[in-house]
C-alpha cells in the first residue's frame, strides 16, 4: 500500500546518504522528531504526505503529542491514520520470518536465535512469545497483535471517523476494494495496481503446536476487537461489520 501511494506521488521523506535503508519506507519522523534534531525533508509534490510504519500503531500518544505541539497548533484534524489488520497468528509468523531475514544486521531481533547460534523453530519461538506476553501483558511491543488495546488508545485521542481500519484478508482477496476504500478515505484518485514488494523468505505454514499456543493468547482479544469495532463504527467507506479473522 505504501509503495502504491508513493507511485501516485504521495510525498515521502528524503533519505540522506548514510541513513538506514528502511527509511525508504519507514522514516518514522514522529519518533525521530521527539528524539533528535533530525534532518527530515519532505519533497512536496502532492497534497498528501505519508510516513508508513507499523511502529506507530503502539505510539498513539506520541503521534498525538506531535500534532498538538505548540509549533503545529492543533493539526490533529489533518491526520488520517490507516491501519491494516492481519490475523494475529499469521502476523506473528510474518514477524518471525522478518527476524530470520534481519537478525544478523539488527541485534535486537536476536530472539529467534538460541544462545548457541542455532535458529529457533516457530514452535519454540511461539512458546517463548506466549511466556513473554503472560509475564508482561502491558508491554506494547510484546502485544502489538492485541489490536484492540492499541485501537482504544487511538480512539481516545483522535476522532474515530478519521481512522481507517482495513482488513488484510480483503486486501489479499480483493485488492481493488481496498484501493477504493483508500481513495475514498483520502479524497484522492490513485492509479495502477498494487505491487508485491515484500518477497520475504520463510514458511507460511503455521505448525499445529504454535497455532495452539499463540491462538489461545489471541482468541479473547480478537473477540474484544470485534465488539469494539461494532460499537465504534468508522468512516463510511470502512468495511462494516469488520470481518472476523480466518484462524
Amino acid at each position: 500500500i505504501a509503495q502504491w501511494l508513493r507511485n501516485n506521488g504521495v510525498c515521502q521523506a528524503k533519505v540522506f546518504p548514510g541513513e538506514s535503508v528502511f527509511y525508504n519506507k519507514e522514516i518514522e519522523c514522529q519518533n525521530r522528531l521527539l528524539l533528535e534534531d533530525s534532518n527530515i525533508i519532505y519533497l512536496e509534490t502532492h497534497p498528501l504526505i505519508m510516513d508508513a510504519t507499523p511502529n506507530y500503531f503502539i505510539e498513539a500518544s506520541k503521534v498525538y503529542k506531535i500534532y498538538t505541539d505548540e509549533k503545529a497548533g492543533d493539526a490533529t484534524a489533518k491526520l488520517k491514520p490507516i491501519a491494516i489488520l492481519r490475523e494475529p497468528i499469521s502476523r506473528e509468523l510474518s514477524w518471525y520470518n522478518h527476524k530470520l531475514d534481519a537478525y544478523k544486521k539488527d541485534s535486537w531481533l536476536m530472539d529467534v536465535v538460541h544462545t548457541n547460534g542455532t535458529i529457533k523453530t516457530y514452535d519454540e519461538y511461539s512458546v517463548e512469545l506466549s511466556s513473554r506476553i503472560r509475564a508482561n501483558p502491558n508491554s506494547a511491543y510484546n502485544t502489538l497483535s492485541f489490536y484492540v488495546n492499541h485501537l482504544k488508545r487511538w480512539v481516545e485521542l483522535f476522532e474515530r471517523q478519521q481512522i481507517l481500519i482495513l482488513s488484510y484478508n480483503e486486501f489479499v482477496i480483493d485488492p481493488s476494494k481496498t484501493a477504493w476504500r483508500l481513495e475514498d478515505f483520502l479524497g484522492s484518485t490513485m492509479h495502477g495496481g498494487f505491487e508485491k514488494v515484500n518477497g520475504r523468505s520463510g514458511s507460511k505454514h503455521i505448525p499445529t503446536r504454535a497455532r495452539e499456543v499463540v491462538g489461545e493468547l489471541f482468541r479473547e482479544k480478537n473477540q474484544e476487537l470485534y465488539e469494539f469495532m461494532a460499537n465504534n463504527p468508522g468512516p463510511p467507506m470502512e468495511e462494516n461489520p469488520f470481518p472476523w479473522f480466518n484462524d
